[in-house]
């Protein structure tokens, strides 16, 4: 069984596309976790076998809730690793944000040599557009040198890097997001499994029939929402167009620039800086075509439905105890200790 994590804070008009898009496309349970109490997407959430969702207030943190969202991320997903340790079922977990899905191909997974811990999506983005019509379904696949030159000399990229062409990640031709096998000697760290026990060596396959679509503020709309809503107050690192827009938005914040004229502005800087050429891509053989709503894949319900209600129970410990003891900096046998004593305060 395939299982994801994810930390979400969106509208519930794109967390359906999400859950859809990623139960369709090679996941088998969805683990949602929440920032904060959204009543409208915890009552979707709810009512899908395949997701299991949890908030994570209250004694989540136990003494201290980590300021930093980032941080927050790593160790959420972190911990969702080693709480699955003892389910034997789960082969994989994978993660990812709320703007991305997974086209796996699970016979190519099996086919992964078992010392390898981790394997890596290939990035695929979405073309960025003003409006799209229905769900964004043109996506631009990683590029070699000479292909990346040549959008340069056409005009299109400012300079012919892998980080130009890519606005979210950076480009390389594996690097979306990864999958490990959950346990306590590999945990995730951005888009790389990364050793938790000193010198361990990580073995990660990389795989272009693993896909991760990446709808990285897909239309103006979603990119005022995401400049207003998301990152405003929450320090995020990277390229200079991304920085630069943060910082862009938090200026207009701080101002305590009307909503109307902010809007104005931040289009503005949108229209100079986001809009790519579908029609150049496409002719060029670079922008590849996916339905993100549907993948053509079924999860595997029976198990993944006997699965969450399992580990529903095994959150709601965690809750009750805090998920301190659990985080991948502590030694592993206070997250193996810890990991016993959920799993006995869950009655499993």
């Amino acid at each position: 069984m395939i299982v994801s994590v994810s930390q979400v804070r969106d509208t519930l008009e794109n967390i359906r596309l999400f859950v859809e898009g990623n139960l369709s496309g090679g996941i088998d349970h969805m683990v949602v976790l929440l920032d904060e109490p959204e009543p409208e997407v915890e009552e979707y959430l709810a009512g899908i076998p395949e997701v299991t969702h949890l908030v994570t207030d209250g004694n989540w943190w136990g003494a201290e809730r980590p300021e930093n969202m980032s941080h927050r991320l790593l160790l959420n997903w972190n911990t969702v690793s080693v709480l699955l340790t003892p389910f034997e079922d789960v082969e994989w977990l994978f993660h990812m944000d709320g703007d991305e899905i997974y086209r796996l191909d699970k016979d190519d997974l099996r086919q992964i040599p078992a010392d390898h811990a981790g394997v890596i999506a290939t990035n695929h983005e979405v073309v960025h557009r003003r409006e799209w019509d229905g769900d964004p379904n043109w996506y631009k696949r990683p590029l070699n040198q000479n292909e990346l030159s040549l959008l340069w000399l056409l005009g299109e990229l400012k300079e012919p890097t892998p980080t130009e062409y890519f606005r979210g990640h950076s480009g390389n031709m594996f690097e979306g997001k990864p999958g490990i096998r959950p346990g306590f000697e590999v945990g995730f760290h951005w888009h790389q499994p990364m050793p938790l026990q000193e010198g361990l060596d990580v073995k990660i396959a990389g795989l272009e029939s693993q896909v991760l679509l990446h709808l990285e503020s897909p239309r103006l709309s979603d990119f005022l929402d995401r400049w207003h809503y998301h990152f405003v107050g929450n320090r995020i690192y990277g390229k200079p167009l991304r920085v630069g827009t943060q910082n862009a938005a938090q200026a207009l914040e701080d101002l305590g620039t009307p909503a109307e004229i902010r809007d104005e502005v931040l289009t503005e800087i949108f229209e100079r800086t986001v809009p790519e050429n579908l029609e150049l891509l496409q002719k060029l053989g670079f922008a590849v075509e996916f339905d993100p709503r549907n993948g053509g894949q079924e999860p595997e319900r029976e198990l993944s439905a006997e699965f969450g209600e399992a580990f529903a129970a095994v959150l709601a410990a965690t809750k009750e105890m805090s998920c301190e003891r659990l985080h991948f900096d502590k030694d592993a046998s206070i997250r193996m200790q810890a990991v016993k004593d959920v799993f006995a305060r869950a009655g499993l």
